[in-house]
C-alpha cells in the first residue's frame, strides 16, 4: 500500500483561535525594563497584605484589591459593572478604614480618607468636578438606582450633567493608585496625580 505523504504544514490547523484578556487600562507601575525591582516589590507587598487576614478584615484591603482586578478579568466588560466594582471596593475600604458604616455622605468619607492618603481631592468643587468625590458618588447612585449613565447636580441654579464616560477613566486610575497606596508601595517613580494628568510616572 503506498504511503500517503503530507506536507509538514498540514499537521497544523489553518486557523488558531485565541482568547484575549481585556486590557485593564494600562499598568500603574513602570515596566521591568526600566524599573526591574518595582513590580516584584509590589507583588511581594500585595501578597503579604492579602495573606494577613486580620489586616484585610480591619481595612477591607482584600475587597478593594479583588474588586479592582475583577474589572479587567471580565471576559466582556460592561462599563456599569466595572464602575460599580470600583466604587463599591473603594467605599468598603474607606468605610472600614474610618470605621464609619452609617454615614450617608459617602463623598465626604471618600474625601476624608483619600486626603489622608495624600490624594488631592474634594468632597465637592465646582471648578474641579473630576477631583470631586461628589461627582463619582452621584454617578454610582444614578447607575445603581436608575440604571442611567449620567447624573445631575444643580449648581447656583443651573443643572449640570455628568456623563459616566467622561469620568470613568479618571476614576479607574484613581482606584488603582489607591490600591498601590494601600499596599504601602512607592518606588519613587509613581505620579500620584496620574488620574488627572494621565502621566503615570514622574
Amino acid at each position: 500500500m503506498p504511503l500517503e505523504l503530507t506536507h509538514p504544514h498540514d499537521q497544523f490547523p489553518r486557523v488558531l483561535r485565541t482568547s484575549r484578556r481585556h486590557n485593564g487600562g494600562g499598568a500603574i507601575i513602570g515596566s521591568d525594563t526600566f524599573f526591574p525591582n518595582s513590580r516584584a516589590s509590589f507583588i511581594e507587598k500585595a501578597l503579604q497584605r492579602l495573606g494577613d487576614s486580620a489586616h484585610c478584615e480591619a481595612t477591607g484591603y482584600r475587597i478593594l484589591f479583588f474588586k479592582t482586578t475583577e474589572t479587567f478579568r471580565q471576559r466582556k466588560p460592561f462599563i456599569e459593572v466595572s464602575y460599580f466594582l470600583l466604587f463599591s471596593g473603594l467605599e468598603t475600604y474607606v468605610r472600614k478604614a474610618l470605621n464609619d458604616f452609617n454615614s450617608k455622605e459617602v463623598a465626604v468619607l471618600l474625601n476624608k480618607h483619600l486626603r489622608k492618603l495624600g490624594f488631592k481631592v474634594f468632597s465637592f468643587s465646582e471648578s474641579q468636578l473630576e477631583r470631586s468625590m461628589d461627582t463619582y458618588a452621584r454617578l454610582r447612585n444614578a447607575l445603581f438606582h436608575s440604571s442611567k449613565f449620567e447624573a445631575h447636580r444643580t449648581i447656583r441654579g443651573s443643572v449640570h450633567t455628568y456623563q459616566l464616560t467622561d469620568f470613568y477613566a479618571q476614576f479607574l486610575i484613581l482606584v488603582a493608585l489607591v490600591v498601590v497606596k494601600a499596599t504601602d508601595f512607592d518606588d519613587g517613580h509613581l505620579n500620584w496625580d496620574a488620574w488627572i494628568d494621565r502621566q503615570l510616572l514622574k
